[in-house]
C-alpha cells in the first residue's frame, strides 16, 4: 500500500514538475529573441510531441522559425484546453492561427478545432459555428473524412446547444456514417458520435432510439477500456433516464459516472454529473441532497467558465427553494439563471422571475401584516394595506401588460426586417445563378481546350461569353431595383411596353439553361402586343416561370410562350411546360410558402422564384394563375393590362 501511495505521489510530482518546466520554458520564450528564442521553441515542442500533443507529424524540412511558433502556440492552445482555462486556449489558438502557413491546411484545422470547442464550452455559439465551418471545409479540400466527422460532431453539438435539432440530428448521422466506413481507432470516435446522437435524440423525444445509440457506445468504450469515455457515456445515459422520470436507475449511473470522473480529473463532466444528481434528488424530493450537488456544480461551472450548464444549474438551484418555501433564494437563483443564460427567450424567463418576485414581495409583506397585527391588533389597518397592495397590484398589471404589448411589436417589426434580409438574399442567389453558371462553361471550355478549338470557335465561344455577361449585369441592375422595392425606395411604374420584346429578352436569359437540357424555348406574341406593364417587374417575373419551366420539364422537351386575347381589356400570357406536372396540394402551397423541389436532373433552388412573382404581381396591376396536371406539364397565365 505504502509503495503505491509513493508511486501516485512520485506521479504527480512528475507531472507537476513537467507542467512547471512547459510554462518557465514558454516564459523563456516569449521573452528571448533570435536563435536563443528559436532554440527554446524547439524544446517546448520536443516536449508536446512526446506527450502526443500533436495529431499531425511534424516534417524536417518545416523546422523553421515561423513554424516553430505556430506549433509552440498549438501546443500551448491544447494544454490550456485540457486545463480547462479556455480564454487561455483561445488566445493561443488564435496566435498560432496567425502564425501559420495558409497552406498548412491540417495545423490551421487544429486551431479551428480548438476555438471551436473552447467558445462551445464558453456558450459563445456563434463564434464556435464559424469556426466548426472553417474545419469543415479543410476537411472537404483535404478529403480527410477524419477531421469531416470532427467538424460535422462539432455542427451538431452546437445545433443541439441552440435547440435547432433537426439539422443537429442531420450533422450527426452524416458523421456517424463517416465513422462507420472508416471504422478508426476501434471505434473511439463512433462511440463519441454515438453519445452526441443520444443526446440529441433524447431532446427530441426519442428515447428508444437514444438508448440504443448510447448503449452500442458504452459497448465500444468498455470493450477498448476507456474509462473516461465510459464514464462520459454513463452520463449521457442518465439524461434519457431522466427524460423517462426513471430517477433511482439515473442516480446510481450518475453516481458511478462522479466516481469515475474524480479518479480521472475530468472538471467538465464532473460538473456536468453533478447537476445530474441534483436534478435526481429534486425530483426524489431529497432537497438537502439535492442543494449539496447543485451547490458543488455551480462552483465548478463558476471556475470552469461553463455559462451554458451554470444557468441551467442555477435554475434547478431555483427549484430547489421554491420547494424548500425560501422565496429569497429561490428569486435569487432565478435572476442568476436569467442573467447566465445564452440566446434564451427573456420574456419567458422576465415572466417567471416576475411572478417569483411578487410571491416573494408578497409572502414577506404578509409576515410584516402578521406581526404588525399581532402587536397593535388594528383591522382598519390591515383593511387599508391590503386595498393599497391590491392597486399597486392593479397598476403592476397594467404596466407589465403595456411592456410586453411594446416588447411584441418590436419582436415582430424585427422579425420583417430579417425576413426581407433572407428574402433578398435567396432572391439574389436565386436570379445570378444561371448567367454565372453560363459564364462559368464557356471559361472552362476555352481554358481546357483553348489549343485544340478553331479561331470560329473561340469567337462564338467569346460572343456567348459576352451575351452571358450583359445578361449578369442586367440582372444584377433588376435585383437592385427589387432590393429598393422591398425596402419601400421603388414603386411600381407602368408605361407602354412591347410584350414580344420583353419577351425575347427574357428568353435570352434562360436559353442558356434550356441549352444545357437541349429544351426549345418557342415564343408566339404579336409584335404588335403593346401593353401597360413595369418592364423590370414583368421581366424577373418572366424570367422565374422560364427558370421554373425549364427546371421542371424533361431533356429534349419544348417550353412554349404564347399570348392570347380571351379578357376584356387585357391579354393572357401562358407559359407552358410538357414537365412532371404538380398535384392539386402542389398547386395550393405555390404562392404561400418557400418550397424548393428537385428538377428533372436533380436542380436545386431557393424555393423563392414563384413568392418573388406573387410579390411583384401584388405591387402591379397583373394577375397570375395555374392550371396543372400529374405527368402532363404545368401552364401558368399572366394577365396584363392592354395600354390605351
Amino acid at each position: 500500500m505504502k509503495r503505491i501511495l509513493c508511486l501516485i505521489l512520485l506521479s504527480a510530482l512528475f507531472l507537476s514538475l513537467r507542467s512547471e518546466n512547459i510554462d518557465s520554458l514558454f516564459t523563456q520564450y516569449q521573452k528571448e529573441s533570435g536563435r536563443h528564442k528559436s532554440e527554446i521553441a524547439w524544446r517546448i515542442i520536443r516536449a508536446f510531441e512526446a506527450d502526443e500533443y500533436y495529431d499531425n507529424p511534424i516534417q524536417a524540412s518545416s523546422r523553421d522559425k515561423r513554424y516553430s511558433k505556430m506549433l509552440v502556440y498549438i501546443g500551448m492552445a491544447i494544454q490550456q484546453f485540457e486545463q480547462n482555462n479556455f480564454p487561455k486556449a483561445i488566445e493561443y489558438a488564435k496566435t498560432a492561427e496567425a502564425s501559420a502557413d495558409k497552406d498548412s491546411l491540417q495545423w490551421l484545422c487544429t486551431c479551428y478545432e480548438i476555438l471551436n470547442v473552447s467558445y462551445q464550452r464558453q456558450g459563445d455559439y456563434a463564434k464556435a459555428l464559424k469556426y466548426a465551418q472553417k474545419a469543415l471545409e479543410v476537411g472537404e479540400v483535404l478529403h480527410d473524412d477524419q477531421i469531416c466527422s470532427n467538424a460535422l460532431n462539432s455542427l451538431a453539438a452546437i445545433h443541439c446547444s441552440t435547440h435547432h435539432l433537426d439539422d443537429a440530428l442531420r450533422y450527426i448521422d452524416k458523421a456517424i456514417d463517416l465513422e462507420r466506413k472508416t471504422k478508426s481507432g476501434a471505434g473511439k470516435s463512433l462511440a463519441v458520435r454515438l453519445g452526441s446522437k443520444c443526446e440529441i435524440l433524447a431532446l427530441m423525444n426519442r428515447p428508444d432510439e437514444a438508448l440504443q445509440c448510447i448503449n452500442e457506445a458504452l459497448l465500444l468504450d468498455s470493450a477498448a477500456n476507456r474509462t473516461e469515455k465510459v464514464g462520459i457515456r454513463l452520463s449521457q445515459k442518465a439524461e434519457i433516464l431522466m427524460k423517462e422520470q426513471r430517477w433511482d436507475e439515473c442516480r446510481q449511473i450518475c453516481l458511478q459516472a462522479l466516481g469515475i470522473f474524480e479518479e480521472t480529473g475530468r472538471a467538465v463532466d464532473k460538473a456536468i454529473t453533478l447537476k445530474q444528481l441534483g436534478q435526481c434528488e429534486l425530483a426524489l424530493h431529497n432537497l438537502d441532497a439535492a442543494e449539496g450537488y447543485l451547490y458543488s456544480a455551480e462552483k465548478l461551472c463558476k471556475d470552469l467558465g461553463l455559462k451554458p450548464l451554470l444557468w441551467k444549474t442555477q435554475f434547478l438551484q431555483h427549484q430547489v427553494y421554491s420547494e424548500k418555501k425560501d422565496y429569497q433564494k429561490a428569486l435569487h437563483y432565478l435572476t442568476l439563471s436569467s442573467t447566465n443564460k445564452d440566446s434564451l427567450n427573456q420574456e419567458e424567463f422576465d415572466k417567471i422571475i416576475g411572478e417569483y418576485k411578487v410571491k416573494y414581495e408578497t409572502a414577506e409583506k404578509e409576515q410584516q401584516l402578521k406581526l404588525q397585527a399581532i402587536k397593535i391588533h388594528n383591522r382598519n389597518l390591515l383593511a387599508i394595506v391590503l386595498a393599497c397592495l391590491f392597486v399597486l397590484g392593479c397598476i403592476t398589471t397594467v404596466i407589465a401588460y403595456r411592456l410586453a404589448s411594446v416588447r411584441k411589436k418590436r419582436n415582430r417589426a424585427l422579425a420583417d426586417l430579417n425576413a426581407m434580409k433572407d428574402q433578398l438574399f435567396s432572391i439574389i442567389s436565386h436570379d445570378l445563378k444561371n448567367p454565372v453558371a453560363a459564364q462559368k462553361q464557356v471559361i472552362d471550355a476555352l481554358n481546357s481546350h483553348f489549343d485544340e478549338i478553331g479561331d470560329a470557335e473561340k469567337k462564338e465561344q467569346l460572343q456567348a461569353l459576352k451575351q452571358s455577361h450583359d445578361n449578369l449585369n442586367s440582372l444584377l441592375l433588376n435585383l437592385l431595383e427589387w432590393a429598393s422595392l422591398e425596402s419601400g425606395r421603388l414603386t411600381y411604374k407602368p408605361i407602354r411596353a412591347d410584350l414580344s420584346s420583353i419577351v425575347r429578352r427574357s428568353i435570352q436569359f434562360a436559353s442558356s439553361s434550356a441549352k444545357n437540357k437541349n429544351i426549345t424555348l418557342s415564343q408566339q406574341v404579336s409584335d404588335e402586343c403593346i401593353v401597360c406593364t413595369d418592364v423590370n417587374f414583368m421581366q424577373t417575373i418572366l424570367r422565374n416561370l422560364l427558370s421554373n419551366a425549364i427546371k421542371f420539364s424533361h431533356e429534349g422537351g419544348t417550353v412554349e410562350i404564347v399570348s392570347e386575347q380571351t379578357i376584356p381589356g387585357k391579354v393572357t400570357l401562358a407559359v407552358t411546360d410538357h414537365g412532371i406536372g404538380m398535384t392539386e396540394e402542389q398547386i395550393a402551397g405555390l404562392f404561400v410558402r418557400d418550397i424548393s423541389t428537385p428538377g428533372t436532373h436533380g436542380e436545386k433552388g431557393t424555393g423563392l422564384g414563384l413568392l418573388v412573382c406573387q410579390r411583384l404581381i401584388e405591387k402591379g396591376a397583373e394577375e397570375i394563375r395555374v392550371t396543372s396536371e400529374k405527368g402532363v406539364g404545368s401552364t401558368f397565365y399572366l394577365d396584363i393590362p392592354i395600354a390605351e
